[in-house]
């Protein structure tokens, strides 16, 4: 058994080699390379040819191809290893990426670990060279271990994921195989802030988290990314940051105050987006406030999310549309 399974969900081709070229690159050496291949073309088995004689690297269909985030879900299933790595297919690692997640996880026994990325275009021109997406949490060069309430409320208090893309991210496999659905929140599927529900599913499991000061991976930004404005599933990148602080603000994991900082701030971005994303209304409509059953995270919310989460589902897949997102338990 490979020490970590480094996950390749491939939709695109265009980066594919770079992403490859630089696992195999790595410094730390026990690792299998599994590529699911997510597209209904061929680009990517065409990729793949010059690569079928190293044994390390494994190359499937993804049995659901274009299914959201299915082949996420199939990697995990697949792999061997003891940690999970995903890189995705525009993206790539720097030298020691596993060498000091691996470390990390050993040394503070934690579930997941992670470091920072960089940020380029299409490509590969630098855009952003400090850490992830918020303050640097680690100075570069060091290691930290933070509860996993403490990520919690970095997270959702500055509606901002300070871990990082699944990248940026080693895992356990013992904790995230048992999940449901891995990549989700208390077993909803996340349409958009897929890797901050795996992260606070985790957190509120007591799991701690271990934060390495180095730059590990670089995070390509560009248009044709499910992540860009222009996608239907960016609606659901706003109103998910919502259920997040509404069950922090249930859970006492953010005060009184900071919910509605963070309030305050979604209220602006549906106002700014809700021309083009007319679900967002609801939201907006209500407000903030809590439930009538006084709780935030109530069933009177839960009710505009599932309604929201279909209109984007409709949108994104079109006649294909199936529900992604069960019911979350609250």
């Amino acid at each position: 058994m490979p020490e970590v399974s480094v996950l390749i969900p491939a939709f695109k081709a265009h980066h594919l080699d770079l992403a490859i070229t630089s696992i195999l690159a790595q410094t730390f050496k026990d690792f299998e390379v599994i590529v699911a291949d997510d597209s209904d073309g061929f680009e990517i088995e065409s990729v793949m040819e010059k690569w079928e004689a190293d044994r390390r690297i494994i190359f499937c269909k993804a049995p659901r191809p274009k299914y959201l985030w299915s082949s996420w879900d199939y990697l995990i299933e697949r792999s061997e290893g003891r940690y999970l790595k995903f890189c995705f297919d525009d993206d790539f690692l720097m030298p020691r990426s596993l060498e000091y997640l691996v470390a990390a996880s050993k040394s503070y026994q934690v579930p997941i670990a992670f470091h920072y990325r960089s940020v380029a275009d299409f490509d590969g021109l630098a855009m952003q060279l400090r850490s992830n997406p918020a303050t640097r949490m680690v100075p570069m060069g060091q290691t930290t271990e933070f509860q996993g309430a403490e990520i919690a409320r970095a997270v959702i208090g500055n509606s901002h994921n300070v871990v990082g893309e699944p990248t940026c991210v080693l895992l356990d496999a013992n904790a995230v195989k048992p999940l449901e659905v891995p990549f989700g929140f208390h077993g909803r599927r996340m349409l958009y802030l897929t890797d901050v529900g795996l992260y606070m599913t985790l957190a509120d499991s007591g799991a701690n988290f271990a934060c390495v000061g180095y730059r590990g991976s670089v995070f390509r930004s560009h248009d044709n990314q499910t992540s860009s404005s222009s996608c239907a599933l960016f609606s659901a990148g706003q109103y998910e940051w919502e259920m997040f602080a509404r069950w922090a603000a249930d859970e006492g994991l953010i005060e009184e105050d900071e919910y509605l900082s963070v309030m305050a701030d979604l209220l602006d971005r549906y106002e700014r987006y809700g021309e083009d994303f007319p679900e967002l209304k609801s939201f907006l409509e209500m407000g903030g406030r809590r439930c009538i059953d006084g709780r935030y995270l109530g069933e009177e919310f839960m009710t505009i999310l599932e309604e929201a989460d279909k209109h984007v589902e409709e949108e994104f897949f079109g006649l294909e549309s199936v529900s992604a997102a069960s019911r979350l338990s609250i």
